[in-house]
């Protein structure tokens, strides 16, 4: 059987293929979206049997829609599988469970997010300031504590 995995943007009525995101086609697959990276884009966990009919598990980071291989050796590839993004511990970054046959056993496992960027709640920039004149409107306010929330220089 032909193996595919193919990602398509909704452009309001009609798909368009994005050509960049390079993903491996597997067969028997499971496909999740999720930023676990928390640098605000979705990114793929794909599982399923590759073209020598090997299970794999797979994650590609999203920079900007285009998509690289992320590096996943603590988890095992799987075939007739899920996997899917969740934050299980409740840390603001999202974690991993994975189900699936081994080849030698049918797991059922949670993979903890260890990478250090959680994604926090913004803060509300304070000091908030509106000046009119005549047919403009300038706003002013004081910087905010965290890093997703917008300054007057920008993010």
């Amino acid at each position: 059987s032909t193996r595919i995995s193919k990602l398509y943007r909704n452009n309001g009525g009609s798909f368009t293929e994005n050509t960049n995101a390079n993903l491996i086609g597997l067969l028997n697959s499971s496909a999740s979206f999720g930023d676990y990276d928390n640098d605000g884009d979705l990114d793929i966990l794909l599982t399923g049997r590759d073209a020598s009919n090997t299970g794999r598990i797979k994650i590609y980071r999203n920079d900007n829609g285009n998509f690289t291989e992320a590096y996943c050796s603590n988890m095992p590839d799987v075939y007739f599988g899920v996997a899917s993004f969740m934050d299980y511990d409740n840390d603001n970054d999202l974690d991993i469970i994975l189900t699936g046959n081994t080849g030698s056993e049918t797991i059922a496992r949670v993979y903890r997010n260890t990478i250090n960027s959680a994604n926090t709640r913004p803060t509300m920039p304070s000091n908030l300031n509106a000046v009119t004149d005549q047919s403009k409107v300038t706003l002013s306010w004081s910087a905010a504590s965290d890093a997703q929330t917008l300054t007057a220089t920008g993010l």
